[in-house]
């Protein structure tokens, strides 16, 4: 019953096939699903999509469009997290927890194990999880906070296996990830907290010197840390002046916060032991710096 949609207007963002193109039509933006025969609109003050069939090629694309779950996904996890850009904000892929002082911001690439970590440290250490994947970051009268996006929290079914956790499956989705049930949700709690620390995940392969080596972690000089936070941004327009500009104000802002880099080898130790050294640490920088 749907009719389908051209979308209008020069494209000013997007990315390859397996994601999205966006366009702009007027005061709504089009985002193309790229490779599923849908688009959604998105209005500039909605707080949700339309979703239509996308009439861009043959004309029977519309009839062989995708219904299922995957759309779902490809908005959640290719999508919304490049949109707060268009309203002056920037989202950082990264895990947000609050934990005894403050928000702890987890940073690395996927697979790096942020949303692993953020069960165990909500679990053994009653750090409640704000957003395993994505928060935005809005400056307001002049200083930086993270805003969790509200996504369902994402593990790999075989940790969920390990953790006991209830978990739906999300088709097409990387990772062999599937979503939290309701039941064992991200907890909302705490969310107006201020920033106390950011962990770089850096974990390594085994190696002949890794043997029975501890878990490291080391302070972060905030120059160092720059480039890393900068690369964990979704961008709409990477080349922008003007977006670049204000990624490193978002960057520069972040790194007011204590900074950690944790380094272990996979295989060699658990999440419960880099759990248990971030904890730790942030337990102590607090101590220090409340004598």
């Amino acid at each position: 019953s749907l009719e389908p949609v051209l979308p209008v207007g020069e494209a000013i963002g997007g990315s390859d096939a397996t994601t999205f193109t966006l366009f702009s039509s007027g005061e709504s933006s089009l985002i193309a699903l790229n490779g599923t025969g849908w688009i959604a609109q998105a209005a500039s003050d909605a707080t949700g999509f339309t979703l239509s069939p996308d009439s861009r090629e043959e004309p029977g694309r519309a009839d062989r469009a995708l219904s299922s779950r995957i759309l779902g996904d490809r908005l959640v996890t290719s999508v919304v997290p490049f949109l707060p850009q268009l309203w002056g904000h920037i989202a950082v892929h990264g895990a947000l927890l609050a934990g005894p002082h403050g928000q702890v911001l987890l940073l690395g690439q996927s697979g790096y194990g942020k949303s692993t970590l953020s069960q165990v440290l909500s679990r053994e250490h009653g750090w409640a999880i704000l957003d395993d994947d994505t928060s935005m970051i809005v400056f307001h009268d002049n200083e930086v906070r993270l805003v969790p996006m509200g996504a369902r929290s994402r593990v790999r079914s075989d940790v969920a296996r390990a953790m006991n956790l209830s978990v739906e499956a999300l088709p097409g989705h990387g990772g062999q990830k599937g979503a939290l049930l309701p039941s064992t949700d991200v907890d909302t709690k705490d969310e107006g907290q201020p920033l106390c620390g950011i962990v770089f995940l850096a974990p390594r392969s085994p190696g002949a010197h890794s043997g029975n080596s501890p878990v490291v972690l080391e302070r972060v000089e905030p120059t160092r840390a720059l480039g890393d936070i900068v690369a964990s941004f979704f961008y709409l327009w990477p080349h922008d002046p003007v977006s670049r500009q204000n990624a490193f104000r978002a960057a520069a802002s972040l790194t007011q916060a204590d900074l950690w880099q944790a380094s272990f080898v996979r295989g060699n130790h658990s999440p419960n032991e880099v759990a248990n050294r971030i904890a730790d640490a942030v337990l102590g920088s607090n101590s220090a710096s409340s004598r």
